[in-house]
Parts: structure tokens; C-alpha cells; sequence
């Protein structure tokens, strides 16, 4: 998709979703949007993911993914940096805007409730939080996403609360079953803290 988008509109997604942050959304440069990439003077900033085998490196500002590193680190599906302010700010100005709003809805209609089994994963470009780790949030109504590295957020349109929780599991490697309880351990809270 994010392919489709390039060559449809002529630019790169990176400025495809810069324009995003500043046009529809109405971002100003100092709501610290996500971005792809990193400046090489903010590296120190940033966690390291991983060490890389395929790239024999530490990644430190490139895309865990490698599917989207080989396409340069930029793709539909990965390759976003931010931190839990920015995508706090962009989940913000997503909802209040017109764009933001029409998903919000759509994905609202489409959600299950009460929730099926398996949970509705089948939003635009989002699931409905109904697994184990994202229930808690919402008990299973809020929309959001899980990412490969360790992030999520869930978000319920009744009151337009969202949880951020950003995390590193694969710095020790792929396969860290501990991820689901700490979601689970951390989601309630973050629930309890919305009421």
C-alpha cells in the first residue's frame, strides 16, 4: 500500500505524511510529530533497538523491521520514531480532526460489541482491543495498535482516552513471551487512571 501511495501521489510517504501532520491534521512543528528516520545528531537520544545479524549492527534510529529496512526504512507498515508525547499529540490531533474523525467512526461501527471471539481485527489500519493484553484497556471496545518492537496504544472513542505504552522487547532478542503480562499488568492501570 504504502507503495501504491508513492507512485500515486509522486513523493516518498515520509513527506506524504509530514504534509499529513501539517495539512489535515494541523500539527505545528513543535507538536513533535512522528517521523521516519532519525537525525544523526539525536541518535544519543534514542534506545537501541537490537543488535541486527542481517545488518551486523546495533540498530540505533533504524527500523527494527527488515522488511522495511530494505525498502530504506520507510513503509506503510514500519519505520515510525516518536516518543510517547508525540504519538500522544498525533492521536490527539487525529481525533480532533475531520480525516481523524471519519476513521474514529468507522471504526467505531465496525468494532464488535459485545466482543466476539476471535477479537475483531479488522479496522482500517487498526484492531479492536480484545486479546488478553489489550483488553484491560477499554474491556475490549478501545481500537489501536500493537507494534513488532514493543509499542502500543489503545484508545476508546465513548470518552477519546488513549493509553500509550512504549517498550523494547526485542532487545534481547525476537521471542519475549513476557511482553502479554506486562501489557496485561500495565493496561489496567492505565484504564484505572482514566476514570
Amino acid at each position: 500500500l504504502g507503495a501504491v501511495l508513492e507512485r500515486a501521489k509522486g513523493k516518498d510517504l515520509a513527506v506524504q505524511f509530514e504534509e499529513l501532520c501539517r495539512g489535515p491534521l494541523a500539527m505545528k512543528s513543535e507538536d513533535s510529530p512522528l517521523q521516519y528516520g532519525i537525525a544523526l545528531k539525536r541518535q544519543r537520544q534514542i534506545v537501541p533497538t537490537a543488535y541486527c545479524a542481517l545488518r551486523m549492527k546495533q540498530l540505533i534510529g533504524d527500523v527494527h523491521d527488515e522488511n522495511c529496512a530494505s525498502l530504506w526504512g520507510i513503509t506503510g507498515h514500519a519505520g515510525l520514531f516518536g516518543t510517547s508525547r508525540a504519538i500522544a499529540k498525533f492521536l490527539s490531533h487525529l481525533i480532533a480532526s475531520p480525516l481523524g474523525a471519519a476513521l474514529w467512526s468507522e471504526n467505531a461501527k465496525a468494532r464488535r460489541i459485545p466482543l466476539g471471539t476471535p477479537p475483531n481485527e479488522a479496522l482500517m489500519g487498526w484492531r479492536q482491543g480484545g486479546d488478553l493484553a489489550a483488553k484491560p484497556f477499554g474491556g475490549g471496545c478501545s481500537m489501536g495498535h500493537y507494534g513488532f518492537a514493543g509499542v502500543a496504544f489503545w484508545a476508546c472513542p465513548e470518552g477519546m482516552d488513549y493509553a500509550i505504552l512504549l517498550t523494547n522487547r526485542v532487545i534481547g532478542g525476537r521471542t519475549r513471551p513476557g511482553i502479554v503480562g506486562l501489557r496485561q499488568a500495565v493496561f489496567p492501570l492505565l484504564n484505572d487512571a482514566r476514570r
